[in-house]
């Protein structure tokens, strides 16, 4: 198998986990051996500072894994809490509907009641202009009464 000499600077980036603008400015500032041909950019992998970045490389990859786990974890977390929070909130949604379903029955019961104290005033009201007109045949009468005793006539 054929060990390749260059490689582009796209394929240079992934190997060293940097852009592909970085692999070129490398190249210009000569922190390691490449050229640039026909518009593409070419890296020098028998270079040794090459080589030395390419064994520091999966280092950084590895620091780069380790701070995404922490980060997923710290997510992970943030995640739970949302989770509960919204578990609160639904909670307290729920018990919010009981409470207003409890106060509906509650003002149901009381026009309920409006209603019945309304009828009594009703009928009570009917009684009392009955009483006030039998009242006043009655005073009526008694003025006849003694009108006729008198010997006037009504």
């Amino acid at each position: 198998m054929e060990t390749k000499t260059h490689i582009t600077a796209n394929e240079a980036a992934s190997l060293l986990n940097v852009s592909t603008q970085t692999i070129k400015r490398w190249i210009q500032e000569k922190k390691f051996e490449g050229h640039k041909y026909k518009n593409r950019w070419y890296a020098d992998t028998t270079d040794s500072n090459f080589q030395s970045l390419l064994t520091q490389a999966p280092k950084q990859h590895n620091q780069q894994k380790e701070h995404v786990g922490h980060t997923d974890h710290v997510k992970s977390i943030e995640l739970k809490t949302l989770t509960d929070q919204l578990q609160a909130k639904d909670s307290q949604l729920e018990k919010r509907d009981q409470q207003i379903d409890e106060l509906l029955k509650q003002q149901d019961q009381a026009q309920q009641i409006i209603a019945m104290q309304q009828k009594s005033i009703d009928k009570l009201s009917e009684q009392n202009q009955l009483l006030l007109e039998a009242s006043q045949e009655k005073k009526e009468k008694k003025i006849s009464f003694w009108a006729r005793l008198i010997g006037q006539r009504a």
